[in-house]
């Protein structure tokens, strides 16, 4: 996914409940609008919770989880 929508919302879905505590703190630091929710039933996770974002700080989220190995999937929702 290379074109994201600034009017979008999105979903950052992980393997671990530790990965999105990671990314949670990534997150607050760079002063992003996020909201921790569990992953939609439509969508299979191990870990059951997911960070939604806006589209705005979705295109930088990604590449910051990148440059720290977390693995991820992102959904726009």
């Amino acid at each position: 996914m290379s074109d994201y929508s600034p009017n979008s919302r999105f979903i950052i879905v992980f393997i671990s409940i530790h990965d999105v505590i990671k990314s949670e703190r990534l997150i607050k630091e760079k002063g992003f609008d996020y909201q921790i929710v569990p992953v939609p039933s439509n969508i299979s996770s191990e870990c059951g919770m997911c960070i939604e974002v806006d589209g705005k700080s979705i295109a930088e989220t990604k590449i910051e989880l990148e440059n720290i190995n977390i693995f991820h999937n992102i959904y726009p929702i």
